[in-house]
């Protein structure tokens, strides 16, 4: 099915709930009716052609990727806390608690098998390094 169909379906939908009137028969909404017949049904100030569906994707896409570059910085400049926590000879619990909240179900998200099993690493390491705090205190 196109994306206009289905777009342009689910307005049709909304606006023929809007205009029942009591005592009116309902209309049964089909899906193998025409795209021009459904664009013609559907109010004229709400016509969605198929690049306007293509726009609608590629700005969601786009909001997806600027929110994965945003926490891929955040681990980032986490994980350079630890490192710097290493080398001082002073890691602390926060940075530690940050990495595992942070890691913790992202990595589920990830389709790339080695990145996937990189942030499982990195988020076991960080929680068993909590444990071993927990215990030392």
């Amino acid at each position: 099915m196109e994306i206009t169909k289905v777009i342009t379906q689910s307005i049709q939908a909304t606006t023929a709930k809007k205009a029942e009137k009591p005592g009116e028969k309902k209309q049964k909404f089909s899906l193998d009716e025409a795209s021009e017949q459904i664009q013609a049904k559907s109010s004229p100030g709400i016509m969605l052609t198929p690049i306007d569906a293509l726009f609608l994707n590629l700005d969601q896409r786009r909001k997806e990727r600027k929110q994965a570059l945003n926490k891929s910085e955040e681990i980032l400049k986490q994980l350079e806390y630890l490192r710097v926590g290493i080398i001082s000879g002073k890691i602390s619990k926060n940075i530690l608690e940050n990495i595992a909240n942070l890691l913790e179900g992202y990595s589920k998200t990830i389709t790339e098998e080695p990145l996937q099993s990189l942030l499982l690493e990195v988020e076991t390491r960080a929680k068993v390094e909590l444990a071993k705090l927990e215990k030392a205190v």
